[in-house]
Parts: structure tokens; C-alpha cells; sequence
């Protein structure tokens, strides 16, 4: 059975690619493969294959990244692609593209793969985006943060986004305000100890275990200081 998609070059379909649902079981083991039916593969058989296929592949990951015809899944498979198997400056040249592009999603995905790439990098671009116009994209930073552990030299911007009102709507508080608190009750210090009592009496009661945690976790380590 002959999958119907734009062919890449002769690519040869291996036997690891018997676990694509289309095709089944009953796949002959050479069949011509379109890039994208590649990557929707878990990642191990995926990796596998792009593997076989060698550098040359890594120009077809790029343009399926930008391609917008293309699914978010095939995208987002693209990238991390391109990172698992080509990391270095030129891969992080893409990621940054992505960073800066209109399409939220790319910027989404970019933060999650520059962590992969480059730790310092990822916390710049993540500082960059913590006002960007997604709220999807904006948590993402706070997460990028607690992902490369610099939310402690960070702790005055992340408090400055706690009360900026792009992360209120209609006076309510959104959910990324919660990722913001979560993030900072993870490295309290005492210096901040009023402001997480006045959010344990917040009105988004999101907020109160976290707040209530960090709390009795700077008492504590006030009490085992004396």
C-alpha cells in the first residue's frame, strides 16, 4: 500500500515505521514516505529514521517548521527534531527565528526548545516574553524560568508581572498569575514574606496554597536560623 503524500527524494520507510497507525502491520518494508507522515512517529522510531536520512534532512526540518500549511504537531515535531538531532549555534539561529515570529505557537515551542539548546539564551528570550500579547506564550516564559532555576535572580521582574494588568481580564486575575506565584513560592525569602501574606488573602483563591506555603516556609527557615 503506497502512502499518497509529496515524496522526499527516494526516502525508504524501515521497519521501525511498522507502529504508524496508517499503515499498519501489513506495510511492505520499502515504501516512499512524505516528511510529514515522518514526523507524527513517536520519537524514538522518528528519530531513527531522520537519523538514517542523515543532514540532509535538517533543511526539510526547517522549512516544514515554517511551513504554514503544516499541522502544530508536524511543526512542533520538526523542531524538536531539528534539536535532538543538530544542536549548535546554527539550530539556535532557527529557534530564535521562532521566538520572534507572529505565530504564537512558534514562539510557544521555541522557549521549550532554546531550554534544550542553551540555558543562558533561554532566559533571556523567556524576560523578552513574559509581556508578550499570548497568554499561552507568557506562562511559558514563567515556566522556561523555573526550568533553567533562574527565578531567584529574577524574583523582582516576576513580582512586577504578578500585578501587571495585561495578566488581568475584566479586573479578574488569569491563570498565569498562579504560575507566577507557584514559581516564587519555590525560592522564598524573607524579604517577601508581606507579600505573600497580602496574596494568601487574595481574591483569586488560586493563589492561597502557594502563598500559604511559602509563608511557613520562610518561618521555618527563619526558626532554624536562630
Amino acid at each position: 500500500m503506497m502512502i499518497k503524500h509529496n515524496l522526499i527524494g527516494s526516502l525508504v520507510l524501515p521497519v521501525a515505521l511498522m507502529g504508524l497507525t496508517q499503515v499498519q502491520a501489513a506495510v511492505p518494508r520499502k515504501v516512499p514516505v512524505a516528511l510529514g507522515d515522518i514526523l507524527v512517529l513517536p520519537k524514538e522510531p522518528r528519530q531513527e529514521i531522520l537519523k538514517g536520512i542523515g543532514p540532509k534532512v535538517f533543511p526539510k526540518l526547517v522549512t516544514k517548521i515554517f511551513d504554514e500549511q503544516a499541522t502544530v504537531s508536524q511543526r512542533w515535531s520538526a523542531m524538536n527534531s531539528l534539536v535532538e538531532l543538530s544542536p549548535g549555534p546554527a539550530t539556535e539561529q532557527v529557534i530564535e527565528t521562532c521566538l520572534k515570529n507572529k505565530n504564537w505557537a512558534l514562539r510557544n515551542a521555541g522557549l521549550f526548545a532554546m531550554v534544550q539548546l542553551n540555558k543562558t539564551k533561554a532566559e533571556h528570550w523567556a524576560l523578552q516574553l513574559l509581556t508578550d500579547r499570548s497568554l499561552i506564550v507568557r506562562t511559558a516564559a514563567v515556566e522556561t524560568l523555573r526550568n533553567v532555576k533562574a527565578v531567584n535572580r529574577n524574583r523582582d521582574r516576576l513580582w512586577k508581572e504578578l500585578e501587571n494588568p495585561l495578566n488581568y481580564r475584566l479586573g479578574k486575575s488569569l491563570w498565569i498569575r498562579k504560575t507566577l506565584l507557584k514559581a516564587l513560592s519555590e525560592v522564598p525569602v524573607v524579604e517577601d514574606l508581606t507579600r505573600f501574606q497580602r496574596l494568601s488573602k487574595d481574591d483569586d483563591d488560586r493563589l492561597h496554597p502557594f502563598a500559604e506555603s511559602a509563608v511557613q516556609s520562610i518561618a521555618r527557615n527563619v526558626a532554624s536560623s536562630r
